[in-house]
């Protein structure tokens, strides 16, 4: 029998997100006093699977999805429709990269050849693609009305690159990070650099608070 939740779960019953990443958002913007957060998600794989902005669709704030791989653009399109949905690789440098793919629609997929090489008997990338690729400041510049209050970032190796290469100030409220857990200091110092602190790990992810909020969510 399926369950249907109860009324006092503030954000229902369901997650869409790998550790329930998506419930930790929709909690920290319930604290800061901000109901409609306009999200930006970065290697965002699939609108429904694995998906850390699914539930805030939901919810009905909307934002902008980027995904390099074009084989779950027509995903986007159908299951998202209210969202600007982009079809472009992330990178700190704009140009051109090779995507190496492991499946044609899987979430490992990636730019980053160091990642390839630490999945080197684990995975094995079945076909390469020459992709476009674009900087941070581009994206929020060209795709994004407005700077986004959530930036949800999994880009598969490169996700320190891209945040650390933004020329500017970083203003979005909160900010969800893929991170090994060896990149935790250097990932953590460069939030810091530009004013945030860390709030809280949930499985592979970060999730770091922008200072002026700090008072609000503790």
């Amino acid at each position: 029998m399926s369950y249907p939740g109860n009324k006092h779960q503030w954000f229902g019953p369901v997650s869409y997100a790998q550790h329930g990443d998506d419930l930790m958002t929709l909690n920290l913007f319930y604290l800061i006093g901000n109901r409609q957060p306009f999200y930006l998600d970065l290697g965002a794989h699939h609108p429904t699977e694995l998906s850390n902005t699914r539930l805030l669709y939901e919810k009905g704030c909307r934002g902008v999805n980027v995904e390099a791989n074009p084989m779950n653009m027509e995903a986007f399109r159908k299951e998202r429709p209210e969202d600007r949905n982009v079809n472009v690789g992330v990178g700190p440098v704009a140009g051109s990269g090779t995507f190496f793919m492991y499946s044609d629609t899987g979430g490992r997929n990636t730019f980053s050849a160091e990642e390839v090489e630490t999945l080197k008997g684990i995975m094995k990338v079945q076909r390469e693609m020459a992709l476009p690729i674009v900087t941070l400041a581009e994206i929020i510049g060209q795709y994004c009305p407005t700077f986004p209050d959530f930036i949800s970032c999994d880009i598969e190796g490169l996700d320190f690159d891209v945040l650390s290469s933004f020329p500017d100030t970083l203003r979005a409220s909160v900010v969800c990070v893929e991170t090994r857990r060896h990149e935790t200091q250097r990932m953590t110092v460069m939030m810091e650099r530009k004013g945030y602190f860390l709030y809280c790990r949930m499985g592979e992810n970060l999730f770091f608070v922008h200072n002026e909020h700090q008072g609000k969510v503790y």
